[in-house]
């Protein structure tokens, strides 16, 4: 080997240990798991997920869930919808909170949006009073 490429692979790996060292290495951690925390959630035998309430004016569902693993770099990318609804209007999303208008039964999802399609969701039904 030409001692001038030597001198160009060494200058280039010093560099790149410089540059790590400058700015730091970022390891990332990706979301694997959404795990629902609401104690109102039942399982079915064929273990999908779902919630009863009875209708009130004012009904408001905390729609809680856990991201793991607990060290994972973009914890706050999750997206929380109601993809499906047997109305239009029975309930929406807002603020950690699921809001209903009106009995009636609705999908509600938990999605990661960091690219790796982690989902977690439950099916609501509103009983009429």
């Amino acid at each position: 080997m030409k001692k001038s490429v030597a001198l160009v692979i060494a200058a280039v790996f010093f560099a790149s240990i410089v540059i790590v060292g400058f700015f730091g290495m970022r390891v990332v951690s990706y979301i694997s798991e959404i795990r629902l925390t609401n104690p109102e959630i039942r399982a079915s035998t064929d273990g999908s997920r779902y919630m009863i309430f009875d209708y009130r004016d004012g009904l408001t569902i905390p729609f809680t869930f856990d991201v793991l693993p607990e060290n994972a770099t973009e914890r706050n990318s999750v997206e929380v919808r109601i993809v499906s609804q047997s109305d239009e209007g029975v309930a929406e999303f807002i603020s950690g909170n699921l809001i209903v208008y009106k009995p009636g039964s609705f999908t509600v999802r938990a999605m990661s949006t960091d690219g790796r399609n982690v989902v977690a969701g439950c099916d609501v039904y509103i009983r009429s009073a």
